[in-house]
């Protein structure tokens, strides 16, 4: 690290605490504690994307995906960042953005967003780029430009990446000319969750369960008993119904279908659905399931009509989607 220029040797009155952990690979990775400099460090609103792929790709058939090397390491940094590896080891300073600063993912997000902005056919989540085409030419152009891009910048990539591909995993799913479907890596880690023992435990699977959630129809109202255990006050009680509820997630995501990629020149249809429980609601175009969204009733609204009920559907649905239907005809 000293001698490529991530490190230097510093002369700040103060220092932050570091070990050495091993990786997979069996190399040693530096690990400093920032926690007390995080406590004191000017907050970078800039926000971190949670790009929705599935409605940009529409026609693409070919995909690459790119991975910066060693990352956030291509981005100087102010000093005030000293650490001491060990006894007797002196002490050094970061030049570039070390791992575990508060700042450091906003601030790598922007450069990134910087650097590739203009490009369509591009998208970007931190130090994973992903490139995608109508064709094979058209992706060589668009890697060709990515690459120039990157090169200006001073940018350099990892070579264990896929290149022009008819099928990429990204973001935990699985992207083809067909459509977007969940990674199954990531799903059969959510399946083999064992049967949570405690609130923590739930959430975890929860949290997995529910970045999927657009692939299950009525995923809210299946939920609910899992939810009903989280409440403030209420008792952990692993009851049949929170049994019932855990199974039909976890089978939901094992038969999740692909869905459409949308083309917002052509007209959506939408469907909605109201129950004592829940409301729900499927996004579609040509017959093909783009989204699905759902959420439980609140309280008062339990006491509403069959008729409102169903306005309510139409009123959620609507405000869900509203970015494929707002100002546009479509089909309720």
């Amino acid at each position: 690290m000293l001698e490529n220029g991530i490190i230097r040797r510093s002369t700040i009155p103060w220092r932050f605490p570091a070990v050495f952990t091993a990786k997979k690979t069996g190399e040693l990775c530096i690990c400093v504690d920032y926690r007390e400099l995080n406590k004191l460090s000017k907050k970078d609103a800039y926000p971190l994307p949670l790009p929705e792929v599935q409605d940009r790709i529409g026609g693409a058939t070919v995909f690459s995906t790119l991975d910066l090397n060693s990352s956030f390491w291509q981005l100087p940094i102010c000093e005030k960042t000293a650490f001491s590896p060990g006894p007797g080891m002196g002490l050094y300073e970061f030049v570039r953005i070390p791992f575990g600063l508060a700042g450091g993912p906003s601030s790598f997000q922007r450069m990134m967003d910087h650097v590739l902005d203009g490009l369509p056919f591009t998208m970007v989540y931190l130090d994973d780029i992903l490139v995608f085409s109508r064709d094979m030419t058209a992706h060589h152009r668009h890697l060709t430009e990515v690459f120039r891009r990157l090169l200006d910048n001073g940018l350099t990539l990892r070579g264990s990446k896929c290149i022009a591909v008819s099928q990429i995993h990204y973001l935990g799913h699985a992207f083809s000319a067909c459509g977007m479907a969940p990674d199954q890596y990531k799903v059969e880690a959510v399946t083999q969750f064992e049967r949570p023992t405690n609130a923590k435990q739930l959430r975890q699977f929860l949290g997995s369960a529910s970045y999927y959630r657009r692939y299950v129809k009525d995923f809210a109202t299946i939920s609910a008993p899992l939810n009903a255990l989280l409440e403030k006050d209420s008792c952990f009680n692993w009851n049949s119904a929170a049994q019932k509820a855990f199974q039909q997630l976890k089978d939901h995501l094992t038969t999740a279908p692909v869905l459409a990629s949308p083309c917002f020149q052509r007209e959506f249809t939408l469907f909605t659905d109201a129950s004592d429980k829940g409301l729900g609601a499927v996004l579609e175009q040509d017959g093909k399931v783009i989204a699905y969204a759902s959420r439980v009733l609140r309280r008062g609204e339990k006491n509403f009509r069959t008729i409102e009920k169903e306005c309510l559907a139409i009123v959620f649905a609507t405000k869900t989607f509203r970015h494929y239907v707002l100002a546009k005809h479509f089909t309720l």
